[in-house]
């Protein structure tokens, strides 16, 4: 399985846990994390729609807003790898 692919499924299994039930904020996923402060809207409040394998639609509080992933290989070979990061769109 390629890497962005299990890096989606993983986000995709982050956020229904994250819907499902309270975690601990070290185990919570990054868009979770950011949301609750860009939107300044609780946890509880927030809503979270997958729009695509790299993007994240949240809203909450009346407000709404797309997180991107944005990724860029680091390395060569076999020890290539995707450096991945979060960012609003």
């Amino acid at each position: 399985m390629s890497s962005i692919r299990y890096r989606a499924r993983l986000l995709a299994v982050c956020l229904l846990a994250a819907s499902a039930c309270a975690t601990a904020p070290e185990e919570e996923h990054p868009v979770v994390r950011m949301a609750q402060f860009d939107l300044n809207c609780p946890r509880a409040k927030l809503s979270f729609t997958r729009i695509s394998e790299d993007a994240v639609g949240v809203s909450g509080c009346g407000r709404r807003i797309k997180y991107v992933r944005l990724c860029h290989q680091t390395g060569v070979g076999m020890f290539r790898d995707d450096e991945c990061q979060w960012v609003t769109n």
